[in-house]
């Protein structure tokens, strides 16, 4: 019973690693399968790439901003020193005022103490009476000269004192504006150093957004990883089918009973009316009818489905022809088969219908908005070398005609 006991929960730790790497996978395939299910492996390296540099740029920005605050913050410092040192002088001119009102408040009262003074020594009562009491023409002019000098003398220390409180009144006031200026600087200051301060927050946020979005991303890459995705051009949904593409010998023509209107290579643009290349070969069938069966070319996965403004509707199948990688492009689809991206296919499924007349017009709406490199009904037909994208496949593309052959070939008309 004791062995059991033991044997039971070691089997369930054996149990617990597995069953979290299941939810672990589980997880991760629920990452934003859909949205990803078309982006290749690049893509999402190149994401990463991005939101890596993106997290750089803004740590670069935010130390920058960083380094901003504190010289803001040290200049708040400075004006507080100069603000302080102007409120002192500020002060010492008002003493300096007070002080010279009660200078010339003492000057009066000294005037007058003396002029007493006279008159007491003279036994007169009142200025007039001393100066007209004087017992000759000598000592009446004696008199009058000293009182004369004594008034001149008290009045231009007076005026002195009330010019130099002009002039400190002019300079409390000039000390007052330049206190008042700094505290508008400093004001400013204050203003710049609490946004600086929110945009620091803000770039803090923004850090850990761009942190939380590097994980997701770098999780998606590890579903990529984990399904078999390596390659740059691997799409999500096919690579784990990717090494089980299965083997074909070679293409066969997709539309049965079919007519090459339009060759591979230069040609006269019927849309343009310029010299372009064509990427493909345009296949149409007696009747111009809409709607007949296209087959896949040979067998393969569905790698992807587009509808785009030239072209229309688009499906491409990624192939391996003895051991070689090729995608086929099928476009101007009326409308697609039954199959999704990530689907097997062989030669004998319909993977679509063809289009690029009325009826897709119709369907599609506004023919100028959409599938507007078409003159008539045909179905567009590549072959590119590899397994690519619609972005980049100009890059690979090859003349169909050299892997496939068609019997009836129609030079009358360029589609």
């Amino acid at each position: 019973m004791k062995k059991l006991l033991i044997i039971i929960p070691l089997t369930i730790l054996m149990l617990v690693p597995s069953e979290l790497n299941a939810r672990t996978d589980e997880n991760l395939a629920k990452i934003n399968l859909s949205k990803s299910s078309t982006k290749t492996y690049g893509d999402l390296l190149d994401e990463l790439a991005a939101l890596k540099q993106e997290k750089k740029d803004k740590e670069n920005e935010k130390q920058l901003t960083e380094k901003e605050y504190q010289e803001t913050k040290s200049n708040i410092n400075t004006i507080d020193v100069k603000i302080q040192e102007t409120e002192r002088k500020i002060q010492d001119t008002i003493k300096k005022i007070e002080d010279l009102g009660v200078k010339i408040n003492d000057k009066k009262t000294e005037t007058n103490n003396i002029l007493v003074f006279l008159q007491l020594s003279s036994g007169e009562k009142s200025y007039l009476e001393y100066i007209f009491k004087a017992k000759s023409f000598t000592d009446f002019i004696h008199r009058v000269s000293i009182v004369e000098q004594l008034s001149k003398y008290n009045k231009e220390q007076i005026n002195e004192m009330n010019n130099l409180i002009e002039e400190n009144n002019r300079l409390q006031k000039e000390l007052e504006t330049t206190k008042a200026e700094q505290e508008s600087e400093r004001t400013k200051l204050k203003t710049q150093l609490n946004k600086l301060g929110s945009r620091i927050d803000e770039m803090q946020d923004i850090g850990m957004t761009l942190d939380e979005k590097i994980s997701s991303k770098q999780e998606e890459i590890t579903l990529y990883k984990n399904r078999g995705c390596k390659n740059r051009r691997d799409i999500l949904k096919i690579c784990g089918k990717v090494a089980s593409i299965p083997y074909d010998t070679g293409f066969i023509r997709p539309v049965k009973g079919d007519i090459v209107v339009s060759r591979f290579g230069n040609r006269k643009s019927p849309i343009t009316g310029k010299e372009e290349g064509h990427s493909g070969i345009d296949i149409a069938v007696y009747g111009s009818v809409e709607g007949q069966p296209i087959y896949a070319a040979a067998d393969g996965v569905v790698a992807n489905k587009y509808k785009v403004g030239c072209g229309g509707q688009i499906l491409t199948i990624h192939h391996n022809i003895k051991g070689v990688a090729y995608t086929t492009f099928y476009m101007h689809l009326l409308k697609f088969g039954e199959f999704d991206v990530g689907d097997l296919v062989t030669k004998n499924d319909i993977i679509g219908y063809m289009g690029g007349g009325y009826t897709t017009a119709i369907k599609l709406g506004n023919p100028k908005a959409y599938d507007r490199c078409t003159t008539g009904t045909h179905a567009h037909f590549t072959i590119a070398k590899g397994h690519i994208q619609l972005a980049n496949y100009r890059a690979y593309i090859v003349d169909p005609e050299i892997y496939v052959y068609f019997p009836y070939k129609f030079a009358g008309r360029t589609w």
